[in-house]
């Protein structure tokens, strides 16, 4: 979703761009390609706004879920039982199924071998 939005930006700039170009080649529409320029612009803000927000709200979904795994668990996660050494929570982000309906996955990973855990988290 996000490198979407990253394509949309830099769209509006290239249009922001052309519409300069045009104003300087084209005396009579001077104004009208200038109009264009700062409305590509404005557009290109906002979706840069947008991004930000959006990145901002999944990094405190992801603290959030975070947050209730491990209390879930405790404050220690489990061992990995291969090498024995504490396995690592990984969170994926809610997915919205239908209107009302969140599933939240998260499971225990080894950051020595890779072996997930049997079970998800409860959250």
């Amino acid at each position: 979703m996000l490198n979407n939005v990253s394509k949309q930006v830099a769209h509006c700039y290239r249009r922001a761009a052309e519409c300069r170009e045009l104003a300087k080649r084209h005396e009579a529409e001077r104004e009208f390609y200038l109009e264009r320029e700062q409305a590509w612009l404005t557009l290109a803000r906002s979706f840069e706004f947008s991004e930000r927000v959006a990145r901002a709200i999944n990094e405190k979904q992801q603290q959030k879920l975070r947050n209730r795994a491990a209390a879930a668990y405790g404050s220690t996660p489990p061992e990995c039982p291969a090498c024995r050494v504490p396995m690592g929570l990984h969170v994926f982000l809610p997915i919205f199924v239908e209107a009302q309906n969140t599933y939240e996955d998260a499971f225990f990973v080894c950051p020595n071998c890779g072996h997930l855990s049997d079970y998800l988290a409860a959250l």
